[in-house]
């Protein structure tokens, strides 16, 4: 019962944060609409904004990895452009660590943009 309670909430939630937040869009208030879609993203995701992006991979990466990439407050970008021995090396951790967090920041989407300007 508390199961299926819970799982009643997170999806209400979910939906009234929605909510909200359109109503927000259609009044013209900006920055209360931006708060509104940042908590639904974390209600939908289960990942709060402080959270690393690699905390998504829980099962892949151990705790003590999670904790140091936040603790260090390394980006995505940031750990994109590095080797996995790089990765291992900041993190105090070994190589075979690194390789881990670089096959999961490659299984993350990015976007490249090229622009020309005439």
């Amino acid at each position: 019962s508390l199961m299926s309670d819970s799982s009643y909430i997170s999806q209400n939630a979910s939906r009234i944060c929605r909510a909200l937040f359109e109503l927000c869009l259609r009044r013209g208030w900006p920055s209360l609409a931006e708060t509104l879609l940042t908590l639904s993203k974390t209600v939908d995701l289960r990942l709060w904004p402080h959270q690393h992006t690699l905390r998504q991979f829980e099962t892949t990466l151990s705790p003590d990895t999670l904790f140091r990439l936040e603790d260090k407050k390394t980006t995505i970008e940031r750990l994109w452009d590095m080797s996995p021995s790089e990765i291992g090396s900041i993190l105090r951790l070994n190589t075979s660590i690194g390789a881990k967090v670089k096959a999961c920041l490659e299984a993350l989407p990015s976007l490249t943009l090229e622009a020309v300007i005439q």
